[in-house]
Parts: C-alpha cells; sequence; structure tokens
C-alpha cells in the first residue's frame, strides 16, 4: 500500500489509512544507500518540543 493524500479527505480517512499501515509498508532507511553522498545529519535524532506558531508540542520518538 503506497500512502496518497487526496484533496479533501477527512481526518478519519488519514487515521484509517494509517491504522491499516503495516511494518512491511514502511521505509525504515529510505536513504541508506546515498549516505555517502549525503551523510545522516544528527539532527535526524531530535527528541524534544517542537513549535509552529503559536502551537507547542513534545516530539519523542523513542516513545
Amino acid at each position: 500500500m503506497k500512502y496518497i493524500p487526496t484533496k479533501g479527505a477527512t481526518i478519519s480517512t488519514y487515521r484509517s489509512a494509517l491504522d491499516r499501515t503495516l511494518e512491511c509498508d514502511i521505509t525504515w532507511a529510505a536513504y541508506s544507500e546515498h549516505r555517502d553522498v549525503r551523510p545522516l545529519e544528527d539532527v535526524c535524532f531530535y527528541s524534544g518540543w517542537l513549535r509552529c506558531g503559536p502551537t507547542i508540542a513534545m516530539y519523542l520518538p523513542e516513545r
């Protein structure tokens, strides 16, 4: 299954698509073969607060 967003889709549409996602549907290391061209940066391992305008949310990828 490939995730393709569509115009006018509701949140419940996205949630149900994400709920159906299996581990095999996810590309975990999309650029592993390109590390010599573009090295992995430490910023990829960020854990903490994210802010976009007035919205602040905690981002904890290790959960």
